[in-house]
C-alpha cells in the first residue's frame, strides 16, 4: 500500500517536470476527450494561441498535481492506521490503554470495598 502512495508521488514529480518543460519551451501538447475516445495530440504554441496555451498549461499543472495529492493523502492515512492498530509496532495507544486499565482496576477495588 505504501508503494502505491510513493508511486503516485513519483508520477506526480515526473508530470510536474514535463509541465515545467512545456511551460519553458512554450509548446504544450493537448489530448482532448471526445465522444468516441481521445483525439490525437495537438500542439498548442504560446506565440500563436496564447489563450489556448494558458488553458493547456492550467490543465497540465492540475493533472500533474493530483497524483501527488493522492499519494500524500494515502500515505497519511496509512500512517494514521498504523498508529491506531494495536498489532502494529507503531501503535501509540499502549500508554493510554495502561492508564485506562489502572483506572478500571481502581474502580473495581472501590466497588469491592463498598459492597
Amino acid at each position: 500500500m505504501k508503494a502505491f502512495a510513493y508511486a503516485c508521488m513519483v508520477c506526480s514529480l515526473l508530470l510536474l517536470a514535463s509541465a515545467a518543460r512545456q511551460q519553458i519551451t512554450g509548446h504544450a501538447r493537448v489530448i482532448a476527450p471526445t465522444r468516441y475516445g481521445w483525439t490525437h495530440p495537438t500542439r498548442v504554441d504560446r506565440a500563436t494561441d496564447p489563450q489556448g496555451f494558458h488553458d493547456a498549461m492550467a490543465y497540465w499543472w492540475i493533472v500533474s498535481a493530483l497524483p501527488g495529492c493522492l499519494g500524500i493523502v494515502g500515505l497519511r492515512m496509512i500512517r494514521r492506521f498504523d498508529r491506531l492498530d494495536p498489532f502494529s509496532p507503531d501503535f501509540q495507544g499502549s500508554q493510554a490503554l495502561d492508564e485506562l486499565s489502572d483506572e478500571l482496576d481502581r474502580e473495581q477495588e472501590k466497588k469491592k470495598a463498598q459492597g
